[in-house]
């Protein structure tokens, strides 16, 4: 199952300058259905915007908060923005038997230069 949000972004200094997050759910063994995407923030891209993807793995509380996260792969310029976009996501939690449980999701969120 995946869930996907896009989000384009003009940045002040140049129209030309987007972002788009968009955010896979990986099912978690034993889950009757993993968090779902409710509400996302737009990634605030660092100075000296660099092109690249910043995949990472977290974890969704019982509350749908996102409490810890680890990054997978993605510039190290971009990381920094990536998380602290991600620890504002919202999720509904993953339930088993009805009951909300911790589950992992991978999101990548992706920083571009449009020419």
């Amino acid at each position: 199952m995946s869930t996907a949000i896009m989000v384009k972004r003009e940045n002040e200094r140049s129209e030309r300058k987007a972002e788009t997050t968009e955010v896979s759910v990986s099912d978690r063994p034993g889950a009757t259905a993993p968090p779902k995407l409710i509400e996302s923030v737009k990634a605030v891209p660092p100075r000296g915007f660099v092109t690249g993807n910043v995949v990472l793995d977290a974890v969704v509380d019982t509350t749908g908060h996102v409490k810890s996260m680890k990054v997978i792969s993605g510039p190290k310029s971009l990381r920094d923005a990536a998380i602290e976009a991600l620890k504002k996501y919202r999720y509904a939690p993953a339930t088993q038997n009805g009951k909300a449980v911790a589950g992992h999701v991978q999101a990548t969120v992706q920083f571009w230069y449009e020419p």
